[in-house]
Order: C-alpha cells, then structure tokens, then sequence
C-alpha cells in the first residue's frame, strides 16, 4: 500500500497493490480500479491497484490506513478509472474544457459552487472517478504539470 500526500491540495492519495483483482474497500467505502499505477514486470501485471482518496490533516498513519483496506465479499469488480487519454471531460476532443476541468479539480471544484471546507468534501467524495482521472501525467497528484501536459496534447 501506498499514501501520497497532497493528491489534491488537503487530500491522501491511498493505493492498495495486490495480486488479487477483486473489489477492495477503504473504511467501507468501495476503492477504484486504476491500471495506471499497477506494478508491472514488462508487460505483466503482478500487482492490481485500488484507488481512494481520503481528507488529509496533519498526517495520515500508514499503519491505520492499511488496516481500513480489506478485500469487499460483495461481488461484483471495482469501479474502473476511465483511461487516461487527457480528453478528460470525455467528449472525444482534447481541447480548452479539458483544461477547465482540471483547473477546477485541482482547486477542488468539479461539483462544488462554493469554497468551503462542506462543499470541497461532498465535490471530491461525489466525483472521486474524475479526480482520480485528473493526473494525466500519472505522478500522483492533481498540478500545473496535469494542466501543461493537457495544453500540450490539445486539438
């Protein structure tokens, strides 16, 4: 398991490896498929990743957050994170709305009108697919590069 801090400003970026390709949770809330940060030998897959990001603080312990991982009995395969082709508003062009989109997410807006501490939580948590598509660059974190990177790759 994996903790990147500042995924999104204020936000844990926590991914969970295993061997297994299943449906992972983290605290009871269903994780998110992301082939992007499997661990790879060449071509091969030896470890799938699960995706969630969790409200930072002043530091999230490891140990505790992977002890709030477990495999999900429900049955069923995890949400998948759309495949990063920097069109990340999926409308078949890469073009200025793409930008707009990851500006928005990377100041925690996608959804929420209104700056405050309710609305950036209920914006990440309701868009948790499309902030975790945000890192084109797949860096482990939402930034300037993402922004650059999308700019570069426009039609």
């Amino acid at each position: 398991m994996r903790v990147y801090d500042d995924y999104v400003t204020g936000w844990y970026l926590i991914v969970a490896e295993s061997a297994v390709e299943g449906r992972y949770q983290y605290n009871g809330n269903d994780m998110f498929r992301d082939s992007y940060y499997d661990v790879k030998d060449g071509d091969t897959v030896t470890a799938y990743a699960y995706a969630y990001l969790v409200k930072g603080g002043a530091g999230l312990d490891a140990n505790a957050a992977k002890a709030a991982i477990a495999f999900a009995t429900a049955s069923g395969g995890a949400d998948v994170v759309p495949p990063m082709d920097y069109d990340v508003n999926k409308s078949g062009r890469i073009d200025f709305n793409d930008l707009y989109h990851t500006y928005r997410g990377y100041n925690k807006i996608l959804a929420a009108e209104e700056l405050n501490e309710e609305s950036m939580t209920a914006s990440v948590s309701a868009n948790m697919t499309q902030y975790l598509a945000l890192d084109v660059n797949r860096d482990h974190k939402v930034n300037i590069v993402d922004l650059a990177a999308i700019e570069s790759n426009r039609n």
